[in-house]
């Protein structure tokens, strides 16, 4: 008779502490960051930006994180005003990454977020827009 009493108490404690957790709501949360966190820059102005120690490099462009020289060299994120220039090829390659196991998502999750181009004497390669890789020849950098 004490086993059915024990069984039928431990029964109605744990009913009653699963409709407490239920019916209670929860505590919203209102932690503030004691401090602001740097925005992350891209490996294309992160590389912009270390290329910039040489003095030969374009001082307003080192500013915004690419390195320039004239028309000729350029190292930075995308160009957004590139000049006219014809692609040679275009490839994605996150459909590989992802069949490799294991580290294939975040490989390709880390290759879609790049943002780079690097330019010399009009042949150019760029990573960005969806992890594609392009490659183009144009009339300077």
């Amino acid at each position: 008779m004490t086993t059915i009493a024990t069984k039928l108490q431990t029964g109605t404690a744990a009913c009653a502490i699963a409709a407490a957790a239920a019916l209670m709501p929860l505590p919203a949360a209102s932690a503030a960051p004691a401090f602001s966190i740097p925005v992350p820059t891209g490996l294309g102005s992160a590389l912009g930006s270390v290329t910039c120690i040489a003095p030969i490099f374009d001082a307003s462009g080192c500013a915004t994180g690419t390195a320039t020289v004239g028309g000729v060299f350029y190292l930075g994120p995308n160009d957004p005003t590139p000049p006219g220039r014809n692609d040679i090829f275009t490839l994605n390659p996150i459909p590989v990454f992802l069949l490799i196991p294991v580290i294939g998502a975040p490989l390709a999750g880390w290759w879609s977020s790049l943002d780079i181009e690097v330019c010399v004497g009009g042949l150019s390669a760029r990573i960005g827009g969806y992890g594609n890789l392009t490659a183009s020849l144009g009339s300077g950098c």
